[in-house]
């Protein structure tokens, strides 16, 4: 059972392909909780959509890929590798705007 704020997720294993069948895994809050299967002829499109039982039940949907990959999962190191890029880049940046500064200082002349 779902509620509020929990996050459910539905991917397609496209890697899985086996005897014409697409195996589909069901997440809530990141833990696998079902599995199934689709007939798959490759190349075929697939359509996500969402299907509700109750009536005034209301979901806020995302659907997409993971980055041009349909087969990969995002896990916590592929986060954190690009948390560990990004703190690269901006203690880069924060050199540039040093060496920038100084330049800056030296060319502006001292009042006296």
């Amino acid at each position: 059972m779902a509620h509020r704020g929990d996050l459910i997720a539905c991917e397609v294993d496209f890697e899985g392909v086996h005897d014409g069948r697409i195996p589909v895994l069901f997440f809530l809050n990141g833990k696998e909780v079902a599995r199934s299967s689709l007939k798959y002829t490759s190349g075929q499109k697939l359509i996500p959509s969402v299907a509700l039982a109750a009536k005034g039940i209301t979901v806020l949907a995302k659907m997409c890929h993971r980055d041009g990959d349909p087969s990969r999962r995002v896990t916590n190191e592929d986060l954190q590798e690009k948390i560990d890029l990004l703190q690269e880049q901006l203690a880069e940046l924060k050199k540039l705007v040093q060496v920038s500064m100084e330049v800056k200082e030296k060319k502006e002349p001292t009042s006296l």
